[in-house]
């Protein structure tokens, strides 16, 4: 718990959140993988159609956390399978986000030493990250 709070605080301070980088999730009350054959980051956005290699995807998410409700914007590449976050104003990164197509984000920091792995699910459009501790951080889309 103590390492997961130390990374959102990181976070929170570099101004970032964390990032979707490829779930798909349903409006019921159960939470799927997302299919590694599908455009992961078209799910982001509610798209079932392809979008173009190299694409950007934005997607606006509210944190929900009691820290901040402040809103960030999220930049999936769709070539390198990877998410940028940014504050909407720098677009400064902040961290990288590889997901393996099986429902695990794998966290990079830039601006500070850190390495992580999350579980991500979205039910009833709140995403929740779960880390190997079993903490949670959770967003809910705008």
């Amino acid at each position: 718990m103590k390492k997961f709070l130390s990374l959102a605080l990181v976070l929170s301070m570099a101004f970032c959140v964390f990032a979707l980088a490829g779930c798909s999730g349903s409006e019921g009350t159960t939470a799927e993988k997302v299919d590694p054959n599908k455009n992961i980051y078209a799910d982001l956005e509610g798209f079932d159609s392809f979008v173009p290699a190299g694409s950007d995807i934005v997607a606006t998410w509210k944190m929900t956390s009691p820290d901040t409700d402040k809103e960030w914007q999220f930049f999936a590449n769709t070539t390198l399978h990877q998410t940028t976050i940014t504050n909407g104003v720098s677009r400064s990164t902040i961290c990288t986000y590889n997901y393996d197509g099986e429902g695990t984000l794998k966290v990079y920091g830039l601006s500070q030493s850190f390495e992580d792995e999350y579980t991500v699910t979205i039910v009833n459009n709140i995403l929740t990250l779960k880390a190997k501790d079993n903490s949670t951080l959770t967003f809910e889309k705008k």
